[in-house]
């Protein structure tokens, strides 16, 4: 009872369903500007033929997926982040709001309640993109098949299961888990974080810094000649690993997806459990 009386009415609220919906429209907009750059130019003929290629629309839903080619559809989501309902808890702090309801349930219980309903949003919310995506494709582009056609070991449509339609399943899955945990671990940086519009970004910088910054650190310790699994610990904090599973590669590492994916997802969540854990005792000590 406690979650939905008291944060569910901030996911209902008209500036946040306005944000969702804008959020939507300008996935689908990327989708449509990534299709006509790469297929805009061929011959409708030619196009035509190309599409009885019965994996296209899987293959161009992961392509889609991947931050390097479509970094726009990325970034927008990272942007996202924040601003689905773990900003709304800085302001209600901000405005005392939050003192109120720790009155009621305590500290502790108020931490839990905010934690759960900010992963299980975020969660909530990419899945839908994710099928928003594969809708828009399906609807426009090229049709979505799951043909069980000779697809070579190493694509994308086989990363982690050999039939292609468990494949896709599992990496929705993934990354929807992986976008939630990331949203866990932004929302942890409230300790640190105490400005509403800073905050609001937080998503974007964090991303932007943990992805290019993990890919500088591995460079770095393969020009220091450190070993294998110096590189691999290094690369575990490449938060694309989590959000877009699969997609992203180290040439200074092997493919282990699921290694890369678990070690990260692991990482994280327990950086934003020991973040949530200090600021919890912070504001416990300190009566707030």
């Amino acid at each position: 009872m406690f979650y939905n009386k008291n944060f569910c009415f901030l996911i209902k609220t008209k500036r946040k369903l306005l944000i969702l919906l804008l959020y939507y429209a300008l996935i689908v907009a990327c989708i449509f500007f990534y299709y006509h750059k790469e297929y805009g130019a061929i011959d409708v003929k030619e196009l035509e033929v190309i599409k009885n290629d019965p994996v296209l629309g899987l293959n161009f839903f992961y392509t889609l997926q991947q931050p390097g080619m479509t970094l726009i559809k990325f970034l927008l989501t990272c942007l996202l982040i924040p601003n689905i309902i773990s900003a709304d808890f800085l302001v209600l702090k901000h405005n005392h709001f939050t003192d109120f309801i720790k009155t009621r349930i305590s500290t502790k219980s108020y931490f839990q309640a905010a934690k759960f309903i900010n992963f299980i949003s975020t969660f909530l919310i990419t899945l839908l993109m994710h099928l928003v995506t594969l809708l828009v494709i399906h609807l426009f582009f090229f049709k979505i098949t799951f043909h069980q056609v000779n697809i070579p070991v190493e694509s994308i449509l086989n990363m982690f299961s050999s039939n292609i339609l468990m494949n896709l399943m599992i990496y929705i899955l993934l990354s929807s888990l992986g976008f939630a945990v990331f949203s866990h671990f932004v929302y942890a940086l409230q300790a640190f974080i105490k400005n509403t519009y800073l905050y609001r970004t937080m998503g974007l910088m964090s991303a932007l810094i943990l992805y290019t910054g993990s890919f500088l650190l591995v460079k770095l310790a393969f020009d220091l000649h450190l070993g294998i699994v110096v590189r691999i610990i290094l690369y575990m904090t490449c938060i694309p690993n989590i959000l877009v599973p699969g997609m992203e590669e180290s040439v200074y590492i092997g493919q282990y997806r699921l290694v890369h994916y678990l070690g990260t997802l692991v990482l994280y969540l327990i950086v934003s459990n020991i973040l949530f854990t200090l600021r919890e005792r912070w504001e416990y000590a300190s009566g707030r």
